[in-house]
């Protein structure tokens, strides 16, 4: 598991963890996560 993965998981974790939702919605809420990891993924994957 790279550390993209990893930030991924564990930041999907504690967000549902708390069972509150993001201010910014579910569906917003995983786009942007899904597009800071596609980014950083891109970076290590470059490294």
């Amino acid at each position: 598991m790279i550390d993209a993965e990893r930030e991924l998981i564990s930041t999907m974790l504690d967000t549902v963890e708390w069972g509150v939702e993001p201010k910014e919605g579910w569906e917003k809420f995983a786009l942007n996560l899904a597009e800071i990891s596609c980014e950083k993924y891109k970076m290590q994957i470059q490294e």
